[in-house]
């Protein structure tokens, strides 16, 4: 997702913010009103609990399913570079893992943001 992608019609975007092939870390990156939250959600702790400060959590399926070990921070609006709430989910890269990710974020409420 480019950096200054946005959300429209206030929904939430999420996207792979990492180069496509095998890596050793990715980044999953949610923008909108809902960002904070669903990251949030996906490592099972309170939105207000995800700040500038990064954490370390297992980042969860909405079934329970352990997806990875990640590090997560959150922007909130104003105070980020596109205005919006953001947030990043920083897990192990590769297609299968990021992919993981992302359809965790998708299946709480985002959607897959547009080129």
């Amino acid at each position: 997702m480019d950096a200054v992608a946005s959300s429209r019609d206030g929904d939430t975007i999420a996207a792979i913010a990492t180069a496509s092939g095998i890596g050793g870390v990715g980044i999953v990156r949610l923008s909108g009103p809902r960002a904070i939250d669903i990251a949030a959600q996906t490592l099972g702790i309170a939105a207000d609990a995800l700040t500038r400060e990064v954490r370390v959590g297992w980042a969860r399926s909405p079934a329970g399913e352990r997806l990875d070990n990640v590090l997560a921070f959150a922007m909130r609006a104003r105070a980020s570079f596109t205005g919006e709430d953001v947030a990043e989910l920083h897990g192990h890269g590769g297609p299968h893992n990021l992919n993981a990710l992302l359809s965790s974020v998708v299946e709480r409420g985002a959607r897959i943001a547009e080129p």
